[in-house]
């Protein structure tokens, strides 16, 4: 099964001193791993990533039985049950 996002591309990482394994793109979740030396930062820290990937179309079907009305003076909580929605 793949996700909605696919085709995922590292276009670039600056500085690239700090990417330490090649980036993992083929994953339900791409990583790039990073470590960075903050003994020897003496101002702010500047990481650019760059990425491009394609988004399919995500449709879910909504069982409306399973709604809980909510007002501004019933914000949801932790006990509010979830709404139920399936990919369709």
């Amino acid at each position: 099964m793949t996700g909605p996002q696919d085709s995922v591309t590292l276009l670039s990482v600056t500085p690239d001193l700090y990417l330490k394994q090649p980036a993992s793109l083929n994953e339900d979740i791409s990583l790039a791993y990073m470590e960075v030396p903050l003994e020897g930062l003496d101002g702010n820290l500047n990481i650019t990533v760059k990425f491009q990937f394609t988004h399919q179309t995500e449709l879910y079907q909504v069982d409306p039985t399973t709604w809980v009305p909510m007002t501004r003076a019933t914000p949801p909580t932790r006990n509010t049950p979830a709404r139920t929605a399936t990919p369709g």
